[in-house]
Order: C-alpha cells, then sequence, then structure tokens
C-alpha cells in the first residue's frame, strides 16, 4: 500500500522537517520509532526525516530508505555532523557526544521555520506535525515540561541557576523556532557553556539554560514518559527514558507499542536478537540484585515481550 502526498510541495516551508540523532547501536530502534511516525502521519502533509550521525552503517542506511520506500509523503537524509563536535566529550558517562546533536539544529537546518527533533526511544501515536501548530512567534523552543525529574531538579536549580525548577523541561521531544533561536544564542556559547558547567543531563539542561523563559508548552501527552501520569490515558508520544522494551525481558504494557512497530520494520530480526541477549543480562543482573538485597521488594510485571515476538 502506498501512502501519498497530494501534490508536491513546491515550497521549503510545506515540508515538516523531523531529526533524529542515531549510531549503529540506536539505529534499529530510530526506525521502529520512524515506522510509528510514518504510520500516524497526515498523508496530506510532506515530511522530511534528517538523521544527524558520524559513521554509520550503509546496509543500515539501505535498510531505512527500504522501509519508507512506500510512503510518498516522506523522504530521509543523513546529515554528518562529525565537524561541529571535534573534541568535544560529555562529562556524563551515560551519554555521548551523539546528546549534544540536538544543539546543531538552528544552526544547519535554516531554511525551515520550524524543525521537530525527537529522541529515539520514542513511539509516535499522533501526527506529529500537530506539535508545529499555534507556536509563539518569541518562544525559541517548545517543549514538554519534565516531571518525571522535578524532585531530583529541585535541588540542582541553584546550581543551574533556573529562576523556576517546576518549567524545567525533557529535551526528548522538542520543535525548534529556528529564527529566533539562533538569533538569541551562539552555537559556539552554548559548547563552551557546556565546557564549563557540570550538567548531568548534559544538552536538556544546556537548553534549559539557555531557553528559559523563552519556551512554550505542549501538553503532557506529547512525552509521556511515565504509565503513573494522567497523559498515558491518552498518549500521543510515548518515551522511553527508563523501561526500554528491548533491554529488558520484564517490560511495562507501553512496550506493546515498540513491538507493534518494530514488527513492520525491515530491522526486526535485528532488534530481537539484541533483544534476547540484552534481555537475559538484564534479567541475570536483577537475579542477583534480589538475592543479595533483603530490602528489595519487586513485582515483577506481566511481560509483553512474547506476545510481539
Amino acid at each position: 500500500m502506498e501512502h501519498r502526498a497530494k501534490g508536491k510541495p513546491e515550497k521549503i516551508e510545506d515540508i515538516i522537517p523531523i531529526v533524529f540523532a542515531a549510531d549503529d547501536n540506536y539505529y534499529p530502534y530510530m526506525a521502529v520509532s520512524i515506522q510509528s511516525i510514518l504510520e500516524n502521519a497526515n498523508p496530506d502533509q510532506s515530511f522530511k526525516i534528517y538523521v544527524l550521525c558520524q559513521k554509520l552503517s550503509e546496509e543500515y542506511k539501505e535498510l531505512l530508505q527500504k522501509q519508507i520506500a512506500s510512503y510518498q509523503n516522506f523522504s530521509v537524509e543523513h546529515v554528518d555532523v562529525s565537524k561541529y563536535f571535534e573534541g568535544y566529550t560529555v562529562r556524563n558517562l551515560r551519554y555521548t557526544v551523539n546528546s549534544l546533536f540536538r544543539l546543531i539544529i538552528p544552526y544547519i537546518f535554516t531554511e525551515h521555520k520550524y524543525v521537530i527533533w525527537i529522541d529515539v526511544d520514542t513511539i509516535s501515536l499522533a501526527n506529529v506535525a500537530d506539535l508545529v501548530a499555534n507556536i509563539d512567534n518569541d518562544c525559541m523552543l517548545k517543549c514538554v515540561r519534565d516531571i518525571g525529574v522535578l524532585a531530583v531538579i529541585r535541588n540542582h536549580a541553584k546550581k543551574m541557576g533556573l529562576k523556576n525548577y517546576q518549567n524545567y523541561f525533557s529535551a526528548g521531544i522538542l520543535v525548534f523556532n529556528v529564527n529566533v533561536f539562533k538569533n538569541s544564542v551562539l552555537f559556539e556559547d552554548i559548547m563552551q557553556l557546556e565546557l564549563e558547567r557540570d550538567l548531568p543531563f548534559a544538552d536538556q539542561e544546556l537548553l534549559n539554560i539557555v531557553c528559559e523563559d523563552k519556551v512554550q508548552f505542549a501538553s503532557m501527552e506529547w512525552n509521556v514518559m511515565c504509565a503513573k501520569c494522567k497523559a498515558y490515558k491518552n498518549p500521543k508520544i510515548i518515551h522511553y527514558v527508563w523501561d526500554k522494551p528491548w533491554k529488558s525481558y520484564f517490560v511495562s504494557k507501553r512496550g506493546g507499542y515498540f513491538w507493534k512497530y518494530a514488527k513492520q520494520t525491515p530491522f526486526y530480526d535485528i532488534i530481537v536478537s539484541q533483544s534476547k541477549n540484552k534481555s537475559l543480562k538484564n534479567t541475570i543482573s536483577l537475579m542477583k540484585y534480589v538475592a543479595v538485597s533483603s530490602l528489595a521488594k519487586f513485582r515483577i510485571r506481566e511481560s509483553f515481550f512474547d506476545d510481539y515476538l
């Protein structure tokens, strides 16, 4: 079945840009996120997916082209951003320099008015183009509050210099107001700030600092990170911040969305193979932890992993 837009867009502003960043390790999971976008997009709109990268497998690139081939309202382009990040590292060992790639977006995609950024560990259940609707002219970013870390960030807010920790936002789902952003702060100044400050969440905290009081908040449904929050009842984007479905055999019900779209990609067998290996390791680690911790109280949730393999 082909998915076509009505007429070929004549202007760049008619195209909705969506940006990811990935290396070979995360590329298959990014493909699943992209598949969910393909399936839930408005077929009458045109989209372009940009993948920010350094070195990537040519086989993976070809598989992604094959994946989107039947969606005529989508195209994909890989953008090597190595030159912008030479010599940079991140202090937090949980992250790689890839996490900083989103910072270059408003400086290299200047032909677009708005650019959507989406983390690879997400599943979209709505048309992501709706994110660019009704954006304030003077905001730098459209984003979603990160209620999941408010308790942690409260004591850290003063160190970061934030005025109101309750406006701390996640960098997982963003809409860059390109001209406003690039005219408000230089890329070099952001990267200098990264070198000078000890920021646990790297790019996310950099954006919170430079964009404070200049953001527009989208509803919580656009970045659902917790099954216990109210937005989970009607999620538009599910963000697997902690419980990665491909990493742990024991996953929450939310993992079912991931496997539903994974099965529709040419990366499915790769993901299954990697997931089984990681699941075994994680299960063993969990068993060891339970065995040595007398205080540990676990309620292993029903596994949805087998249902989608």
